[in-house]
C-alpha cells in the first residue's frame, strides 16, 4: 500500500481533546470516562448541578491525525492471560491439516488472506500441492501533502460542527452522575450502568441522549421502571417523564429541566450493555478509531441511514463495520479480540453472560500492550474505509464480524443465528415461542428477516437458496397460500417445523407486546397456555376454519386481567 509521500506539516495539529480515565475506574466493570477540562478553564455549574471534583487521573489524548503512541511490552514480560504474542499472533498455533484446508478455502473463495499466510511459519501443516493464497491489497492513490492537509481542514470543521465538545460530554456526564447519586439514595443497592454512545464518547449534537440501565435486584424490569418514574418525578432535576411502550425494549424516556438532553432508562438491557463495552474496549486500543466512529457516524446520520425506524441500519452497524475494516488491514490496525483470548480455532463463537466481566477484564489488561505496526493516518484510513466496502467486501456472500479476521460466508450455518458480533440481516423472532407460549401439538418456529435495500419476495427468494443449501433443512418451499407471503420448511431429524417472512412488521409487534406483558405477572403466561390449549383442542384457533386467530385468545386474556379491581396487568398505553 502506497503512503504519501511526505507528511503534513506539524504546525496543523494544535486542536486536542483530552479525555481522563480513572485508573480505579478502568477496573471497574461498570467502568465511565471521565472527561476534564485544561488547568486553564473553569468548571462551572451547569442545570442546576453543583460542580463536581474528579480525582487524580491520566490522559487520553485525542488528536485526529497525529501518529498514534504505542505500549510495546516490556522486556521479558508475557501478555496477560492467555493472550497470544502481538507480532506471532496469527501464527503462534500449529494449524492441522484440517484446519488449513478449511481456512484456506475460505479465504480462497473470496481472494483474501490475513496478515501472515499461514504456511510462512508453519510450513510442514500446509498440505503439498496446496495454491499460494492471493493477498488483497486496498488499492490507494499517491495523495498529496495538499490533498490530505485539505481532508484535515475539513474533517476538523466537520468533528468540531457536529461531534461533542469536552465541555459537552462533562455536562452530560455530570448529569449521568447525579441521576445516578440520585437513584442510590432511594435504591441503595442498584446496579447503574451508562451504554450507548455516551460510554465511548462517539456523541453527536444532534443525539445527544443519555442511556443508562438500572437493576434492582430480585426485581422484574417492568417493576424496575415503575419504580423509577416514581423517583425521577420527585426529582428537580426530571422533566416529562414517561414509561415508552412503543421502544424495544421499554424504557423511560425524560428530559432534564433547562436543557434540551435527553435521558432513557432501561432495565436489564444486557445486549445493548455488552455491545457498548466491546466497543469502548477497542477505543482503547488505538485513538485513530474514536475519530473515524465519528466522522462515520455524522454522513450516516446526516443521511439518515441510521434509522431502524425508517428501514435503515441501527447506529450500532457502522460502528462495528469500523472495527472490522481496521482489523483486515495489513498490518492490522485493531486485534481481533476474541480470536486472542480465546484462540482462532474457536472465533466465532458465543461469549456465555457470565464470562463477560472476564474477557472484559482479560481485553482491557491487554489493551495498554497492544502495538500496531500500521502507521497510517485518519484521513488515508477513511479513504480506504470507504474503498473497503466500496470495492472489496462482498455483500453478497459475506458477513461483517469483529470476532474473527477469517471471512463469514452467508451460506454458513451461523448467519441465522444472532449469538454472533456479525453484521447483515435483521432476524427476529416472533410468534409463540417469542413469549413462550408454544403448544407441542404446533411447534412452529416463526422467524422474519429483512435484507437491506432488498423487497420481500426478493428477500424470500434469496433465503430458498441459502436454505436449500443448509445440512439442516428441507422440504422448503415459498408458501403462496399463507396470507403472509414465506417459506415453510422442516428440520431434518425432526418434526420443527420453520416458518421465514420477510417484513412481517403487525405480527412482529404483536408479538412483542404480549412478550412484554408476561414480564408484569408471572400468571399471565400461565393463563395464555391453558387458554391456548382449550382453544387448540375444539378448533377455535383455525382462521382457515372460519373460527379466530390464536393471537385473538392472547389479548382476551391480557384485557381480561387489566379489568380486575385491582387491575394484574396495567394499560401500557396509558402508562
Amino acid at each position: 500500500m502506497n503512503q504519501p509521500s511526505s507528511n503534513i506539516p506539524s504546525a496543523v495539529y494544535t486542536n486536542q481533546t483530552h479525555v481522563a480515565v480513572s485508573s480505579d475506574d478502568m477496573n471497574n466493570h461498570s467502568y465511565v470516562p471521565f472527561v476534564s477540562y485544561h488547568q486553564n478553564s473553569s468548571n462551572t455549574s451547569r442545570n442546576n448541578f453543583p460542580p463536581r471534583s474528579y480525582p487524580q487521573q491520566f490522559y487520553r489524548p485525542i488528536n485526529y491525525n497525529s501518529q498514534p503512541q504505542y505500549f510495546p511490552l516490556a522486556p521479558n514480560q508475557r501478555p496477560p492471560f492467555n493472550f497470544a504474542p502481538v507480532s506471532t499472533r496469527f501464527t503462534s498455533r500449529t494449524y492441522q491439516t484440517t484446519d488449513v484446508q478449511n481456512i484456506q478455502h475460505r479465504y480462497q473463495e473470496q481472494q483474501w488472506v490475513p496478515k501472515n499466510n499461514f504456511n510462512q511459519t508453519n510450513k510442514t501443516s500446509v498440505p503439498q500441492g496446496q495454491t499460494q493464497m492471493k493477498k488483497v491489497v486496498i488499492p490507494s492513490r499517491e495523495f498529496t501533502p495538499e490533498h490530505l492537509y485539505a481532508l484535515h481542514t475539513s474533517f476538523d470543521k466537520i468533528l468540531n460542527d457536529h461531534c461533542f465538545s469536552k465541555t459537552d460530554l462533562e455536562q452530560h456526564l455530570d448529569i449521568y452522575h447525579h441521576l445516578r447519586d440520585i437513584i442510590h439514595t432511594r435504591q441503595p443497592d442498584a446496579q447503574i450502568t451508562l451504554y450507548g454512545s455516551l460510554l465511548f464518547e462517539c456523541c453527536l449534537k444532534e443525539t445527544s441522549n443519555i442511556d443508562i440501565d438500572i437493576q434492582f435486584n430480585k426485581t422484574l424490569p417492568y417493576e424496575t421502571l415503575k419504580e423509577l418514574l416514581d423517583i425521577v418525578r420527585t426529582s428537580d432535576h426530571c422533566k416529562e417523564a414517561y414509561i415508552n411502550t412503543d421502544h424495544n425494549p421499554l424504557c423511560i424516556d425524560m428530559s432534564i429541566i433547562n436543557s434540551n438532553i435527553l435521558v432513557r432508562l432501561t432495565s436489564n438491557n444486557i445486549r445493548a450493555i455488552q455491545l457498548s463495552q466491546i466497543i469502548e474496549i477497542y477505543t482503547k486500543f488505538d485513538k485513530r478509531l474514536l475519530s473515524l466512529l465519528r466522522l462515520f457516524r455524522i454522513p450516516a446520520k446526516t443521511c439518515n441511514l441510521d434509522r431502524p425506524d425508517l428501514g435503515t441500519l441501527h447506529p450500532i452497524v457502522f460502528h462495528f463495520m469500523i472495527i472490522h475494516f481496521l482489523q483486515q488491514l495489513d498490518p492490522p490496525v485493531l486485534p481481533c479480540l476474541h480470536e486472542c483470548a480465546f484462540g482462532i480455532d474457536k472465533a466465532p463463537m458465543m461469549v456465555n453472560a457470565d464470562e463477560y466481566p472476564e474477557f472484559f477484564q482479560k481485553c482491557n489488561d491487554y489493551a495498554s500492550r497492544w502495538k500496531s505496526e500500521n502507521a497510517t493516518n485518519i484521513e488515508m484510513l477513511f479513504l480506504q474505509l470507504l474503498s473497503y466496502y466500496v470495492n472489496k467486501f462482498n455483500v453478497t456472500r459475506l458477513l461483517i464480524s469483529i470476532q474473527t479476521r477469517m471471512p463469514l460466508l452467508k451460506n454458513e450455518k451461523q448467519m441465522l443465528n444472532r449469538k454472533f458480533f456479525c453484521i447483515d440481516a435483521q432476524i427476529t423472532l416472533y410468534g409463540s415461542l417469542l413469549f413462550e407460549c408454544c403448544l407441542k401439538e404446533t411447534s412452529d418456529i416463526d422467524i422474519d428477516i429483512q435484507f437491506n435495500k432488498t423487497l420481500p419476495y426478493e428477500t424470500l427468494k434469496e433465503l430458498l437458496d441459502i436454505v436449500r443449501t443448509s445440512n439442516h433443512c428441507k422440504e422448503a418451499y415459498i408458501n403462496t397460500d399463507h396470507d403472509q407471503l414465506c417459506i415453510d420448511m422442516s428440520i431434518i431429524n425432526s418434526n420443527i417445523l420453520v416458518r421465514i417472512t420477510s417484513n412481517n412488521i403487525r405480527a412482529i409487534q404483536l408479538s412483542q407486546i404480549i412478550e412484554i406483558y408476561t414480564k408484569f405477572d408471572k400468571r399471565l403466561l400461565s393463563l395464555l397456555r391453558l387458554f391456548r390449549i382449550l382453544a387448540k383442542t375444539c378448533n377455535l384457533d383455525r382462521p382457515d376454519l372460519g373460527t379466530l386467530h390464536p393471537i385473538v385468545f392472547h389479548f382476551m386474556i391480557i384485557h381480561f386481567l387489566q379489568q380486575l379491581d385491582p387491575p394484574i396487568l396495567p394499560c401500557l398505553h396509558e402508562c
